[in-house]
């Protein structure tokens, strides 16, 4: 019994010596090429991480992608069970006055083989208070940028294979985007996203392409499971004004498996508005504008098909900590 309790005690204290903030910022610089600075207690026996005044920063070279985010409070869980499974499930992370900027230099579909299989990385009831992103696309012209602000979450899930799926687990959400906004929520199997005044190019960062100056409003309400999910609702194309129609929308329907969203965030939402689009059963009156917007979405969208990927050409090097002590 001693013998167990010493070697117990042993390797607890050797797991704690790994999660000091001198080896986890050495180990995120050596291995991760990002650097990292937060306060506070940090990671305790690598299964509770709580911080302040955190900021991570990556950017390796002028083509490859850069993010930087702060936030003021962080704390998470790490369930032990799931990395015995070698899983990663991340419990009740929390994140208060949260900043993200994320320079978009690599095509997105080049990046979708460096997503993860379903299930293998999640994220458990994430809470974000006053959050807000910035992105900055420079594959396209432009470059092209999108604003995300007054970003709140309450009890939200997401798959890391699936990042879109956020929209559709998360227990209660808001934002603004751009000159519009989005609400979201959940009870058990079902759930409701409410889009109003954003325009397609905002959402395609293709602001400067004919008709996509024309707004949106979208109510879709889904149900399903863990593999798939039912999606109806309504769409109303906004003129350049921001007015549309006094109808109820033009109806539409399709569903969703998520075994064809394994992509990243952009191509996801992507994804989504041409399903609704392809799936809009307008009528005799609306049936050109739909047309016309289906017509143009084609001509513009990113591609989303696999391709040789780029992760073992990608040259990471950082030099300096300069500014991160």
């Amino acid at each position: 019994m001693l013998t167990a309790s010493i070697i117990t005690f042993a390797l607890l204290t050797v797991v704690q010596l790994t999660c000091t903030r001198t080896f986890i910022r050495w180990a995120f610089r050596i291995f991760l090429k990002v650097h990292l600075h937060y306060e506070g207690p940090g990671m305790i026996l690598g299964l509770w991480f709580q911080g302040r005044n955190l900021k991570v920063l990556f950017a390796p070279d002028p083509k490859t992608d850069r993010f930087y985010f702060e936030a003021d409070r962080l704390h998470f869980a790490v369930s032990p069970l799931h990395i015995l499974f070698g899983r990663l499930l991340i419990l009740k992370p929390f994140l208060g006055r949260a900043y993200l900027e994320y320079v978009n230099r690599i095509h997105s579909h080049e990046k979708n083989r460096l997503l993860p299989r379903r299930h293998r990385v999640e994220l458990k009831d994430l809470d974000v208070q006053e959050g807000r992103v910035t992105v900055v696309d420079e594959t396209l012209p432009g470059p092209y940028r999108l604003n995300i602000s007054e970003i709140h979450l309450e009890a939200a899930d997401m798959d890391m294979a699936t990042p879109v799926d956020l929209f559709f687990r998360m227990n209660r959400g808001h934002a603004q985007i751009g000159s519009g906004s989005i609400e979201a929520g959940r009870s058990r199997e079902t759930g409701f996203i409410r889009v109003r005044g954003i325009t397609y190019g905002e959402i395609t960062s293709l602001e400067k392409v004919p008709l996509m100056g024309y707004g949106f409003s979208l109510s879709a309400y889904h149900r399903g499971g863990s593999d798939s999910r039912d999606i109806e609702g309504r769409l109303r194309i906004l003129d350049a004004s921001g007015r549309g129609g006094d109808d109820q929308g033009i109806p539409y329907g399709f569903l969703m498996k998520w075994e064809d969203y394994n992509l990243t965030m952009d191509l996801g939402i992507q994804k989504l508005i041409e399903n609704v689009l392809n799936s809009a059963r307008p009528g005799l009156m609306e049936r050109g504008l739909v047309m016309g917007s289906k017509g143009v979405f084609d001509l513009v969208k990113k591609p989303q098909g696999d391709t040789n990927g780029i992760s073992d050409k990608l040259d990471l090097d950082l030099n300096s900590d300069k500014g991160w002590d």
